[in-house]
């Protein structure tokens, strides 16, 4: 092409100086005119590209770089721009291209790479959102947003220890930034350390007052932190700050459940859901509080909303039969029964095989291999299959904990009261002759559940705590096969403590030992399911807001009649219902 004459070179410098200085309507005059004389002009109908885009006038932007580009393809700031116009019209793949192409025509663009990567996390592709930002981060270490931005996608793939890492680099280059204080907070809550995020929230709230996402945030630290009063006040402050906010009522529903005031939970959980009715999450919480309450008809039903919900719905199981629920009469049908959540709801709810057999369904149950050989003393199963093995030919299916919606279980309607699962014999008796005769009493002891669950903060207790009031003229036998570390040296120091450890191969073992207790005590854990499903007495200590099986301020339980509930009071604390559990243990 020929290149524009030294008059028109001049004039577009003028104009390139108008357009810095921010008076575009002189800039576009000046590129206009350029194009009128010459309408090939390919850095004109860029640049006149780019005043649109200012003014967000997308469309005009690219229909005038498109042109630019005809003229000259390789004109890598045009493919840029006419990015940033697509990313302006939300067309994020288009745009992703575009900066990709930019990127292509010359890699060191380093301009392309923070909206790419933007791009690339609205467009779900983390991964490589990851590699812009790791790749900006390097050309500009000392850039707090590239910071941000790094740690931001870092979040989003849950790497929570890296993104904590970024923030912090965020916030030593710009100390006084509220957002960055709230980014830090995020990663410190996803890793647990609550007092430290709290302090973050509190920061950035003190930078910016009506940061609504902080006070928000700052309401779940403290509801977490049994903090409740206060996490109320700070949910209270975000909703004044965005009414109409559902989540905000939502997660208020969860600290007036934590509080045990379930009228209140249900009233907020209710606004949550007229406010945003497809709220699956909203409707799982609410259905919680009415089994919590016992209201199992409105309870069960709710409760299937969690096959909706971001956690469970990558879990849903999608067969070429019908699933179950009740609808159809199962005589001659085989149904196939699995497991969908912890150990300690399918030795709860496979009670449930036994009424389908009983109803002419030939039943096939699905378990974990952990709990395989225990569960084979069920009655009721025609079949076993370990999950990941392959399925037989079924007519119907149905998830464990959807059985009571299926037979409309209520409070008096509950099956398989009494045991339902039995030790095995062989184990019994290799245990038995490990333990020698009985001295005294014995009491099988599981002080913590699983580290993962959601709730394990409030359900579990160290070992000293635990142990420490009992009675000493009692032998306790550890229940736990995995000890964690700050227990284990509780555990070789206590002489009235047998723990077996790696001995407990699977439930099948845990099963035997606890038949040969005269008692287990545990938290809301696998154990206590267990020792109640073989009938065995069976103490089990609740947080004060308990798991919704437990119901309200009872000390019985109709899942399980040979078991005594201990419950914390409103103080929280663990002291009181191991005093009270002691007092108990002298009268056995």
């Amino acid at each position: 092409m020929t290149e524009p004459i030294q008059p028109q070179m001049d004039l577009l410098q003028q104009a390139v100086a108008f357009h810095q200085s921010g008076d575009v309507a002189k800039a576009q005059a000046l590129y206009q005119s350029i194009l009128n004389s010459q309408p090939q002009h390919s850095d004109a109908l860029h640049l006149l590209g780019v005043t649109h885009i200012q003014a967000q006038r997308y469309e005009q932007a690219i229909a005038l770089i498109d042109q630019a580009i005809a003229v000259r393809p390789d004109l890598v700031a045009a493919h840029f721009n006419r990015a940033l116009a697509l990313k302006g019209l939300n067309q994020l793949e288009a745009a992703e291209a575009g900066f990709a192409k930019t990127l292509e025509l010359q890699a060191d663009y380093t301009q392309a790479l923070q909206p790419r990567g933007m791009v690339l996390q609205a467009l779900g592709r983390a991964q490589e959102a990851l590699k812009c930002f790791e790749a900006l981060a390097k050309n500009t270490p000392k850039d707090a947003s590239t910071q941000a931005n790094l740690g931001v996608v870092l979040f989003q793939l849950k790497r929570w220890s890296e993104a904590q890492a970024a923030f912090e680099q965020a916030l030593l280059l710009q100390p006084n930034h509220a957002s960055h204080h709230f980014n830090l907070a995020t990663a410190l809550q996803e890793q647990g350390r609550l007092e430290e995020a709290l302090r973050h929230y509190d920061q950035a709230i003190a930078l910016q007052d009506d940061y609504v996402d902080a006070h928000h945030n700052r309401g779940n630290v403290l509801k977490d932190l049994r903090r409740y009063e206060e996490a109320l006040h700070s949910l209270e402050r975000a909703m004044a700050l965005r009414p109409g906010d559902a989540q905000a009522y939502s997660n208020q529903g969860n600290v007036f459940k934590a509080m045990l005031r379930l009228e209140d939970a249900l009233r907020a959980y209710n606004e949550a859901l007229r406010l945003r009715p497809d709220d699956a999450d909203a409707m799982l919480n609410k259905s919680i509080a009415l089994l919590l309450s016992g209201q199992f008809e409105s309870g069960w039903q709710a409760y299937e909303s969690r096959w909706q919900t971001q956690s469970s719905s990558q879990h849903v199981r999608r067969f070429d039969v019908p699933a179950w629920r009740g609808e159809t009469d199962l005589q001659g049908k085989t149904i196939l029964l699995y497991t969908e959540q912890g150990l300690g709801d399918t030795l709860q709810f496979c009670r449930y095989a036994q009424v389908l057999c009983e109803m002419g369904a030939r039943v096939v149950m699905e378990v974990p291999g952990s709990l395989n050989g225990v569960l084979r003393s069920l009655a009721g199963v025609s079949q076993w299959v370990i999950k990941g093995e392959a399925l037989p030919n079924f007519d119907l299916h149905c998830p464990l904990l959807s059985l009571p919606l299926a037979l409309q279980t209520s409070l008096e309607t509950i099956p398989g009261r009494v045991a339902y699962l039995k030790a095995s014999s062989d184990k019994v008796q290799a245990w038995s002759a490990k333990l020698g005769a009985p001295k005294r009493l014995r009491v099988g002891i599981a002080w913590r559940g699983s580290a993962t669950h959601n709730n394990d903060r409030n359900r579990s207790m160290a070992l000293e705590e635990f142990i420490q009031p009992l009675p000493r003229h009692v032998d306790y036998f550890s229940l736990q096969k995995e000890v964690r570390p700050d227990d284990a040296a509780v555990l070789s120091a206590a002489s009235n403590i047998q723990h077996f450890g790696s001995s407990l191969h699977d439930f099948t073992d845990t099963a035997a030992l606890c038949e040969l207790m005269d008692l287990v005590i545990s938290v809301d854990t696998s154990v206590a399911h267990l020792s109640g499903a073989l009938g065995k007495p069976t103490w089990v200590l609740l947080p004060y807001s308990p798991d919704w099986r437990w119901l309200m301020h009872r000390s019985d339980t109709p899942w399980y009649a040979s078991m005594r509930l201990f419950r914390q009071s409103a103080d929280l604390q663990w002291a009181p219902v191991l005093e009270t559990v002691a007092q108990e243990l002298h009268h056995l």
